[in-house]
């Protein structure tokens, strides 16, 4: 096997693959945008195997003093997520993640258009 950086000439057999495997679980990539890097696995004879990319996401992490009443934490949960969304916005991100485990704040995001993650959220630390 062999890897190398993918190119638009792939992207025509990566949609057929897509749409032969994947079409209703995601949304096709836009591989040549928003990717620090992206790439393709071909095996001995040329042919792509897995094509992929690492594209950078934005996490909003809040800590809250849960002394505060309801009402302060949720009037300050909403002033920190429009900050977040600005500064998201400002580097060119359309989308921001939080990763909730707490069953009131997820409800109170959901009202706020949040919405779940398609596949289990997983993380390598290293």
């Amino acid at each position: 096997m062999n890897i190398r950086n993918l190119s638009s000439d792939d992207l025509v057999l990566l949609r057929k693959i897509y749409e032969r495997y994947f079409q209703g679980q995601f949304k096709f990539p836009d591989f040549l945008h928003g990717f620090v890097n992206n790439f393709v696995v071909l095996d001995d004879s040329n042919r792509i195997v897995v094509a992929g990319g690492v594209k950078p996401i934005l996490e909003c992490v809040l800590i809250t003093d849960m002394n505060r009443t309801p009402r302060e934490r949720h009037e300050a949960l909403l002033m920190a997520l429009e900050a977040s969304i600005v500064s998201a916005h400002n580097i060119g991100h359309n989308q921001l993640h939080c990763f909730i485990q707490d069953d009131y704040w997820s409800k109170l995001l959901k009202k706020r258009q949040f919405k779940p993650i398609v596949g289990e959220g997983l993380v390598l630390n290293f």
